[in-house]
């Protein structure tokens, strides 16, 4: 039978929780990403991310 000791424990928890702030910092920050909304050719509001912008040379 496996026996776990307390370092063991100890160590599998901490990596643990270091995963889940790694993912909770990354989900974090890419909802941060700045956006814009325009208007295109059909009058339709879109989405536009700051890369797209960037991209296409609208802005500088």
């Amino acid at each position: 039978m496996f026996v776990l000791k307390k370092n063991q424990i100890i160590i599998t928890a901490l990596a643990a929780m270091v995963a889940a702030a790694g993912y909770l910092n990354y989900i974090d920050n890419k909802s941060l990403e700045p956006q814009e909304l325009m208007f295109n050719e059909n009058g339709e509001l879109v989405d536009v991310s700051y890369d797209e912008l960037e991209a296409s040379g609208d802005i500088t």
